[in-house]
């Protein structure tokens, strides 16, 4: 399809549900849209090796609910649950959850894809450590998809942490509050996330702005 749309000089969007088309430049033109979400299926899937492959089309949430069945999950939260796969890699997207497990960017292993002439390569592999050199992934991670269609994704996932906890401070400053947070944003507490709030509320309570502490994993650690 690629490489009859470019024979024909049209230009092509990639579309898996249409959550983040609204990111980046709007492009100059749009003749064809390249519709990734046959493309849905699970490739493979081991879950004593924390590594899923999955199709471009797939949503987080039937992806989610593929892992949960086996303890784990996908990091990546503060996404539509509608969203593909690859929109969220070619977004590079990400949620609170990124202090601690970081961006789609870190979680991708491996990737192919097919380029505007039609051609599919492969980049990446199963295992973490598997680049000497550029790791050629990264262009197309938060590449909007102006590279290539994105076809397959491997991804790193983890286990759904034995406890979590929520805590909330309230603070009269929001001096204070910030810096409250990037002292804990930096503290070797491994925390999930941390968020800061300001209420703005008329007229303001004395308490204006919260910071959120989101802890997860073994018991014994989010206790400390």
């Amino acid at each position: 399809a690629l490489a009859a749309a470019r024979a024909d000089g049209h230009a092509v969007v990639p579309w898996g549900n249409g959550t983040a088309q609204s990111t980046g430049a709007i492009p100059l033109r749009y003749d064809v849209a390249c519709l990734t979400s046959q493309m849905a299926s699970v490739v493979e899937y081991e879950p004593a090796d924390l590594v899923v492959s999955v199709g471009a089309g797939m949503t987080i949430t039937d992806l989610q609910a593929t892992l949960h069945e086996h303890g784990q999950f996908f990091a990546i939260d503060g996404v539509d649950g509608n969203a593909t796969i690859g929109g969220i890699v070619a977004t590079n997207r990400s949620g609170p959850s990124r202090l601690l497990y970081g961006s789609a960017r870190d979680l991708v292993l491996g990737i192919t894809a097919a380029l505007p002439n039609g051609d599919v390569v492969k980049s990446g592999g199963r295992v973490v450590k598997n680049v000497v050199g550029y790791d050629l992934n990264k262009l197309h991670i938060g590449a909007l998809g102006t590279l290539g269609v994105i076809c397959e994704v491997t991804v790193k996932v983890h286990p759904i942490p034995r406890a979590e906890a929520l805590i909330v401070g309230r603070f009269t400053s929001q001096a204070a509050a910030n810096a409250v947070a990037h002292s804990l944003a930096r503290s070797n507490l491994a925390l999930r996330a941390v968020d800061v709030t300001t209420d703005l509320a008329d007229p303001p309570a004395s308490f204006t702005t919260s910071v959120a502490v989101w802890c997860s994993g073994w018991q014994a650690a989010v206790d400390r």
